[in-house]
């Protein structure tokens, strides 16, 4: 077997690893003992299970990466195992501004998960109470107002409903007002563990 048979033979076994068991469960032991081979065979070709997932095409949750329409057509069924398969063209710098606008949107909503579960957490309310309405609520209504908003930015078309100032002004202000008088102002969570 060439090198570069071998390395297919070992993206198919990390292919299958990950879709049966998950992500988590790819190490480059786990994939060694998959593909029936020797340890340092895999290091050889990726040299970490990061090496080993980015071979594979997925970096991590949510990452893009840039292939050539062909390579992409060619594969997108098992790049769609690992998530959403998006072709994003041509231009060699779209895959990282893509990833950094992920995470730029990721950061955001976080952050204001933080300080919803500190609001919360004033009241005795556990964030975990309140994650499933919140990721039940994204997917709906936040989505749907994403997709609206983006309409509105490539027409270049802001209506600004009245309905909607006239709704979120006194909204906006309460939840000012209801921080400000809260502890939660003064709270933070605890520092990550290294």
């Amino acid at each position: 077997m060439t090198k570069a048979d071998r390395r297919r033979f070992l993206l198919d076994r990390a292919f299958e690893l990950s879709r049966a068991q998950g992500t988590a469960a790819l190490t480059l032991v786990t994939l060694a003992e998959a593909a029936q081979v020797s340890r340092p065979v895999v290091y050889e070709h990726f040299g970490t299970r990061e090496g080993a997932s980015r071979a594979r095409g997925r970096p991590r949750d949510g990452g893009c990466l840039q292939w050539t329409r062909g390579v992409f057509d060619r594969h997108r069924d098992r790049l769609a195992a690992f998530g959403q398969a998006v072709y994003l063209g041509g231009d060699p710098g779209a895959a990282a501004r893509y990833d950094l606008a992920l995470l730029n949107l990721a950061w955001a909503t976080l952050a204001g998960f933080v300080q919803t579960a500190a609001l919360l957490g004033t009241a005795g309310i556990r964030a975990g109470e309140v994650a499933p309405l919140l990721t039940g609520w994204l997917a709906g209504t936040v989505s749907e107002v994403i997709t609206d908003y983006a309409g509105q930015l490539d027409r270049g078309s802001y209506p600004g409903d009245g309905e909607w100032l006239e709704l979120d002004a006194p909204l906006m202000d309460h939840l000012v007002e209801t921080t400000g008088n809260s502890a939660s102002t003064t709270r933070s969570p605890p520092p990550c563990a290294p």
